[in-house]
């Protein structure tokens, strides 16, 4: 395994990180290859009639297998196994000629240790960079972990195996159902013959309507027919849907390049817990570190803080449907995500440093909820399952700053009071390895302090960012036992503070302002009991997450959902003009 580590300090300027261009060799190369595939297919030497007469022979017998297969395709859930079985072998025959074409199309724009160590910048950075020490009292002060990725523009974009995961128990029944059937009709939009899929249905017990195919368009139009014919019964057990979804990607003899599991649900499991089931059968198949799960809540009476928690685990986001057209944009956030990651997973650690000048520094305090931080001795750990390209990860804690007594340097102290480390694991299984170091400038308690330094805006920005999670947080709960009036206080407080900050004219804070208006709104008693808490949950989590949600004005400076989206969707053209190119035959 390959490993590279680098590293900066956050008092020296940070060396500007560029990507080489390759593009667009790459893309001549292919155009190369796929001129010499036309030449070669065009008329010439003939085979002889007897090749020829063995070749038709084989394809009439092969689609009169696979005719017979197809026949009754997904029927009855006793057929759904032995269906299954004819479907992959059909596919594993008829999937050849798109191995081929996939070879004339760069999906992954592949980048190496080297590539990612320059696109890709760690710092660490304190309130104030320059500090008063004290004799009597101890300080602290916020402080932001960074992790930066530079955007790039992708010629293709990376085939996707994906596998939905559809509740169709007796709660998903009327209108809940109806959009969950009608939300297939905008993905199978997004994918094209390279992606594949699968689509596993469950109530309390499960099966695999769709076997993890190729999304061509032949493919296309039975998945719609076997999505058709689900109905509404029986109880909810998530778990049993998400385990046979990591045994499908298990299973997989050859992998795309991205993968994901995209649960749709009200999340009304008939049995408590099922949030830690599900984590727990993740372990278990060893895949929790290179698999997203993203979850769409369908319905009025669904349980955002269950579809929340399973989003959790693998650093997934959470999406509440509340009409076909959020369904869109909802699968082109998520899709855009996936399909703009760099790494398949990263560890953040942040530690505390000792010196002869300070001892007893300390972090007293991680942002995020419980399974967002795990603490090693003084050190504070957290995880992403995926890095996306043209995105900032930002991490919020607070350092606490001893008392000391001692005699100092005249404005020329500098100290090492935090370090930061990141894991980057590469999609070749290579790893690199990223430091950063805190140091501050320490002035004597009785020094006049002639420094006008302004608070860092990146790390208040994040500071408010986080706090104004937490109350939103502690407003649900308030309301959640009727105390509307007292979580109206809470945010409207909050916001005026945030309105007379040196931080107010900002755009972030602009949007970030609107958002705890609608979070007033929203505990409101009416408004709450309709669709408020709904929102505060999905709301609070993409704050503190920085992740993506539809209902939060703040969404695009969170997560730079527009570059994904707007990856995504070039990419996609850019297949679609090279596919043009390719001869019929083996389309």
């Amino acid at each position: 395994m390959m490993t590279k580590t680098s590293s900066s300090s956050s008092d020296q300027p940070q060396a500007k990180s560029s990507q080489e261009a390759g593009a667009q060799a790459q893309m001549e190369e292919n155009s190369s290859t796929t001129e010499s595939l036309l030449s070669s297919s065009k008329p010439g030497k003939a085979p002889s009639l007897w090749k020829g007469a063995i070749i038709i022979l084989f394809i009439v017998v092969l689609i009169g297998m696979t005719s017979a297969a197809y026949s009754n395709f997904f029927h009855t859930d006793e057929d759904l196994e032995t269906t299954t079985a004819y479907v992959e072998n059909f596919q594993d025959t008829v999937s050849k000629p798109n191995e081929m074409i996939a070879k004339l199309i760069p999906h992954n724009d592949k980048l190496f240790i080297d590539d990612v160590d320059k696109i890709t910048d760690l710092s660490i950075r304190l309130k104030r960079n320059i500090i008063q020490s004290s004799s009597l009292t101890e300080q602290t002060f916020p402080l932001l972990a960074s992790l930066a990725v530079k955007d790039l523009m992708l010629s293709h974009r990376a085939p996707l195996d994906l596998v939905c995961v559809l509740d169709h128990s007796g709660s998903m029944q009327g209108e809940k159902m109806e959009l969950v059937k009608n939300t297939f009709k905008y993905l199978l939009h997004f994918l094209n013959e390279f992606d594949r899929l699968s689509i596993v249905i469950f109530d309390d017990q499960v099966s695999t309507i769709v076997p993890l195919i190729n999304t061509n368009d032949a493919n296309k139009k039975r998945i719609l027919s076997a999505i058709s014919t689900v109905h509404d019964r029986g109880g909810t057990n998530i778990n049993l849907g998400v385990q046979r979804a990591l045994e499908i990607l298990k299973e997989r003899k050859e992998m795309n390049v991205v993968t994901s599991i995209f649960l749709l649900s009200d999340g009304l499991d008939n049995r408590h817990g099922a949030q830690y089931r599900i984590k727990d059968t993740l372990a278990n198949s060893g895949l929790q570190d290179s698999i997203v799960i993203h979850t769409f809540g369908f319905g009025r009476d669904h349980d955002p803080q269950l579809m929340t928690d399973i989003a959790d685990i693998t650093d997934g986001s959470f999406y509440f449907i509340k009409k076909l057209d959020n369904i869109d944009e909802a699968f082109v956030e998520s899709l855009g995500a996936l399909q703009s990651s760099v790494a398949k997973s990263v560890q953040i650690t942040v530690r505390p440093e000792q010196s002869e000048v300070l001892q007893g520094v300390k972090l007293v305090k991680a942002y995020g909820d419980a399974t967002m931080w795990a603490q090693n001795g003084q050190s504070y750990i957290t995880k992403t399952t995926y890095l996306m390209h043209g995105r900032q990860k930002d991490y919020v804690l607070e350092l606490k700053i001893p008392t000391i007594s001692k005699k100092l340097e005249y404005g020329k102290t500098q100290v090492k009071v935090a370090s930061v480390e990141a894991l980057i694991n590469l999609p070749d299984n290579s790893q690199l390895i990223k430091k950063a170091d805190l140091i501050i400038t320490l002035l004597n308690e009785e020094e006049e302090f002639r420094y006008n330094e302004e608070d860092d805006r990146e790390v208040m920005k994040n500071y408010f960012r986080v706090k104004g999670a937490l109350l939103m947080d502690e407003a649900r709960q308030m309301s959640d036992e009727g105390g509307y009036e007292v979580a109206k206080k809470i945010l409207q407080d909050f916001k005026e503070g945030v309105e007379n900050s040196f931080l107010k004219e900002e755009r972030f804070i602009k949007d970030m302002i609107k958002d705890l208006e609608n979070a007033i709104k929203y505990v409101e008693p009416e408004e709450y009991e309709k669709y408020g808490r709904h929102n505060l949950i999905g709301n609070q989590r993409a704050q503190i997450r920085q992740q993506s949600n539809l209902d939060l004005s703040t969404s695009v400076h969170l997560t730079n959902t527009h570059l994904a989206k707007n990856n995504f969707v070039l990419a996609a053209k850019k297949d679609e003009e090279l596919r043009k190119r390719i001869p019929n035959q083996l389309r």
